[in-house]
């Protein structure tokens, strides 16, 4: 997941350069921080990613984005975004890894056949 940040002053709408870094979060349903970054910035802009891994599970997510000087005031005043995160690899429900999953593969050729597990 890619991002930008911009860091403004919401009684101008302009730039600021108060903090040197961001904190980014995904939370999951129940609040729990899934993933973190710390994202440098630079007269107010900054831009990262986030490396969602196979292991996360289908589901709706929030992503949170704040500095350590927003921490003085209400929540309420982060960045909030919901996030919906569809995973292929696994089952809607199904908190097993994809490493736990036995994989089988066949491969045909004339009359022999190749099992690998």
């Amino acid at each position: 997941m890619w991002f930008k940040i911009y860091l403004i002053d919401r009684t101008s709408n302009k730039l600021i350069d108060l903090s040197k870094i961001a904190y980014v979060e995904l939370k999951d349903k129940d609040n729990a921080t899934v993933l973190k970054a710390k994202i440098p910035l630079a007269g107010g802009i900054g831009n990262g990613s986030l490396f969602i891994p196979t292991s996360v599970i289908s589901g709706n997510y929030n992503v949170i984005a704040y500095t350590r000087w927003m921490g003085n005031f209400n929540s309420d005043f982060y960045f909030h975004q919901g996030l919906k995160i569809i995973n292929p690899f696994m089952r809607l429900g199904d908190r097993s890894t994809l490493k736990n999953r036995l994989m089988t593969f066949s491969f045909f050729r004339k009359e022999e056949i190749w099992w690998l597990a």
